[in-house]
């Protein structure tokens, strides 16, 4: 089963959340995505372990970034014009 970590930009780096938030109320930052995505996976297994759960490795979690998502639209919505 995957996770969905939410990614957004700030003015100090990127922040991301568990999707499912309620059910998995895991949020970090990092200044960089090389950063942000070690500790999501960190930030993720605290998680797990805390619950009892086995670690996962980050092919179990997917990440939805909403600045790619807008700039992609808006890419396409101007290749419309």
């Amino acid at each position: 089963m995957k996770t969905v970590f939410v990614i957004e930009k700030t003015s100090t780096g990127y922040s991301a959340y568990a999707e499912d938030f309620d059910h998995i109320p895991v949020g970090t930052t990092g200044k960089d995505m090389a950063t942000l995505k070690r500790n999501i996976t960190d930030a993720l297994n605290l998680y797990r372990d805390h619950k009892g759960f086995e670690p996962i490795s980050d092919k179990d979690i997917h990440y939805f970034t909403f600045s790619v998502f807008f700039n992609s639209f808006t890419s396409f919505k101007n290749s419309l014009r």
